[in-house]
């Protein structure tokens, strides 16, 4: 799910479950280890932020759809 990170306190409740296990990321890793740290302080658990980004994610082989 696409949540911009200027939207995500307004639109994540409505979208994602508390129980829920949510990574997080973002170009580098640098706003998605905020937004964790967000969800965290509004209640979600089993939140993860990918700590190199999707660049990273790239970089190691990881799956990519066209």
């Amino acid at each position: 799910i696409h949540i911009p990170r200027g939207q995500l306190e307004s639109n994540i409740e409505a979208r994602v479950g508390r129980e829920e296990t949510i990574v997080i990321y973002c170009a580098r890793g640098n706003r998605s280890a905020l937004a964790a740290d967000t969800l965290q302080q509004m209640g979600y658990e089993n939140v993860s932020s990918m700590s190199e980004g999707f660049g990273g994610w790239i970089d190691v082989g990881g799956d990519v759809e066209d």
